[in-house]
């Protein structure tokens, strides 16, 4: 979905969910959606070698590490992540508005 243009899918949205609020919405999720992704991926993997080689000495589980090692560790990574999808939510909601708002009962942004 990050490849293909917004404004090339926002028809299809219009055309599966209706002229309304919810297509406005499921566009600037999709929007926002992959630079989250991709920050909390980021943080999950990069924990520090010393860190995970200490977990294991001290045998912790596989739900161990992930709740006290490396989603303490992805915050950080999912904030940046948030602090640039704020960003695009603005333009996912102008493209979205652009395609619905316009002939609607409640004209929006457009």
């Amino acid at each position: 979905l990050q490849t293909v243009p917004i404004v090339a899918i926002a028809p299809l949205i219009v055309t599966w969910l209706g002229t309304g609020f919810q297509s406005v919405v499921v566009i600037a999720c999709i929007i926002i959606l992959f630079p989250v992704i991709t920050n909390v991926t980021t943080g999950l993997i990069a924990v520090d070698p010393g860190l995970q080689d200490l977990f294991r000495l001290y045998r912790a589980s596989r739900r161990q590490r992930l709740i006290k090692l490396q989603i303490p560790n992805a915050v950080p990574h999912l904030v940046t992540g948030a602090r640039v999808s704020s960003g695009l939510a603005v333009v996912g909601a102008i493209v979205g508005e652009f395609f619905v708002g316009y002939g609607t009962q409640h004209h929006g942004l457009g």
